[in-house]
């Protein structure tokens, strides 16, 4: 993973930003999340902050429940847009 996330910094553009992002699938779409999607989420936090913090690359971490695809294009668009 750390050879993924130094290709995705070097080709950043100048404003720009590096997302990491995570799907979690299969977990209760309920409001309040049981103890062990709770464990699963942290985990897979943890240990994707894990990649750019030891290679030095500043990048947000995203871990949300959902359908990958979706995610991505969703969180996409939460991203402020990237001045000239």
């Amino acid at each position: 993973m750390l050879h993924l996330v130094e290709t995705a910094h070097a080709q950043i553009a100048p404003n720009g930003s590096l997302h990491l992002v995570h799907a979690v699938e299969g977990l209760p779409s309920s409001a309040s999340p049981n103890d062990w999607a709770v464990e699963v989420m942290g985990a897979s936090e943890t240990r994707l902050s894990e990649a750019p913090r030891s290679t030095e690359t500043p990048a947000s971490i995203h871990v949300r429940t959902g359908n990958p695809s979706q995610l991505i294009v969703a969180i996409a668009k939460e991203m402020p847009p990237i001045s000239p």
